[in-house]
């Protein structure tokens, strides 16, 4: 039985070239694509882009307003397609949103519940948690945020385990889980990591640069990334 307002549609659902339907009940929607382009103000250390615009984690997800399926993209069928078509029928599903207008947090919180579901990939799992770390950061939740960043790291770390990643996104992924250490004080852990970046690659020496500067004088802040391109991470 659903308890929302049969009424409510999200603000962005339009009509036009980008419009897909659900993959879970058929309705049109208008789908979120990742190639998005906004004024970039500038990159956090832990890759978190920062526009001149709202928020770029408010547009990020969607949700159908039919079944409230919710999603990045919705031109992509989910994994165990008629596994996740009956939880999202279900009262348990209903019960995960406190009304029909969640938060950003409260739809990553579902969208990581329906990722978990599906089995996906260590990395999926990683970068959803570490969205959601920024978001309880955002809230002043130090407890939530440090919890899931030590999912992050968790998930990052089995990435690099199971995966065959190339140099580069190896030491990408190092990287990120170094500065994770050190948002939490963790310094002697993410000098370790930094150990790992290939200093012979221009970025990631540049990464290195950086972040080392930041573990040695003990910074645990917030701090914006200089001289990197959004495309070269």
């Amino acid at each position: 039985m659903n308890t929302f307002d049969d009424n409510y549609l999200p603000e962005d659902l339009e009509s036009g070239d980008s419009a897909v339907l659900c993959p879970v009940c058929g309705t049109r929607v208008n789908n979120n694509p990742s190639d998005s382009l906004f004024d970039v103000l500038n990159i956090d250390s832990d890759f978190r882009v920062r526009t001149l615009e709202d928020d770029i984690l408010d547009d990020w997800l969607i949700m159908c307003p039919s079944c409230y399926y919710v999603s990045h993209d919705f031109s992509l069928t989910p994994l165990r397609e008629n596994e996740i078509r009956n939880y999202i029928y279900s009262e348990d599903y209903v019960r995960l949103f406190p009304d029909n207008n969640p938060t950003t947090l409260e739809l990553f919180s579902v969208h990581l519940v329906l990722l978990t579901l599906q089995g996906r990939d260590a990395y999926s799992l990683g970068d959803c948690h570490l969205r959601l770390a920024w978001l309880y950061e955002d809230e002043g939740d130090e407890e939530n945020c440090d919890l899931h960043r030590r999912k992050a790291i968790e998930h990052f770390q089995r990435t690099l385990e199971e995966k065959a990643v190339e140099t580069k996104q190896s030491g990408v992924l190092h990287y990120l889980i170094g500065d994770l250490h050190r948002r939490m004080g963790e310094f002697q852990k993410a000098e370790q990591r930094l150990f790992n970046l290939d200093r012979k690659e221009k970025t990631l020496k540049h990464l290195y640069e950086f972040q080392s500067k930041l573990v040695a004088d003990k910074n645990t802040a917030c701090v914006a990334l200089p001289g990197v391109k959004l495309e070269e991470l």
